[in-house]
């Protein structure tokens, strides 16, 4: 009897627990890699860790999506990264506009991933979690990477510290070479490319990861990314590959928030 109750028990923990998502929805990796284009997301249901967001083989393809309700506030995303005419390293730009009620305390904040350089080093160096705000205010970050805009690199340096840097290209010696320099791709973290119009209520986050592309479904670190809500009533993504996707194959989603995975 004690058996059977605590079996009960774990039951009941495991169906508040896990997020509700339909067996349709869910698909492995494998599936997302060959059934979705370039630059196609996909959410992890039931991840909250990075570690975890590298092994899952539950994917829930958001290819067809427009618009999304997630159940959680600590989501993690996977790009697909599989293509047959590439075999680059390259970085995925993701542009986070996350919606509020009120104007928010903070400003840009960014995270870069993998190997990259900064301006005349010659060692590879890494930003592990999200910084601090950016001294300049978002709008005119935005704006300063328009095509149109006058501002140099120097100045969005001077304002944003490391922001942009060089691609670490790895060697077959076990060492990196400086490669494409984000600023040749400013469009990507720009305004006038947004497919929507920013709030006063609104805060940008930047994620740039470098990534190699893989020719078929099975990648050892496959390019993820997590998005916290941090209070956001919902949150634009906009992803990007630099030099590879061209702009109307760019993706973009919105997310909102509610008891269950459905469409908006």
């Amino acid at each position: 009897m004690v058996r059977f109750s605590t079996m009960r028990l774990l039951m009941l923990i495991l169906a508040f627990t896990s997020v509700e998502t339909s067996a349709q929805e869910v698909i492995q990796r494998a599936d997302f890699y060959s059934r979705t284009s370039l630059g196609s997301l996909a959410w992890l249901p039931n991840v909250t860790r990075s570690e975890a967001a590298r092994k899952s083989d539950r994917f829930v393809s958001l290819a067809s999506f427009d618009c999304v309700v997630l159940p959680t506030t600590e989501n993690y995303f996977v790009v697909n990264h599989r293509s047959s005419d590439f075999d680059n390293w390259a970085f995925a730009a993701v542009r986070v506009v996350s919606r509020f009620s009120n104007r928010p305390k903070f400003s840009v904040h960014w995270d870069r991933r993998g190997g990259w350089f900064e301006d005349d080093s010659k060692n590879e160096t890494t930003t592990p979690t999200l910084s601090p705000a950016l001294s300049v205010e978002q709008i005119e970050f935005m704006k300063a990477h328009n095509l149109t805009a006058s501002a140099t690199r120097s100045w969005i340096q001077s304002q944003s510290a490391d922001f942009h840097a060089r691609l670490a290209i790895p060697q077959s010696n076990s060492r990196s070479r400086p490669g494409p320099d984000t600023w040749s791709y400013k469009s990507a973290f720009s305004f006038d490319s947004l497919p929507l119009t920013l709030l006063e209520t609104d805060q940008i986050s930047y994620r740039n990861h470098r990534f190699k592309f893989i020719p078929g479904v099975v990648s050892r670190s496959p390019l993820r990314f997590k998005v916290s809500r941090r209070g956001a009533r919902s949150q634009f993504i906009v992803l990007d590959i630099p030099g590879f996707l061209p702009i109307p194959d760019r993706k973009s989603i919105e997310i909102r928030f509610g008891s269950k995975f459905s469409s908006c």
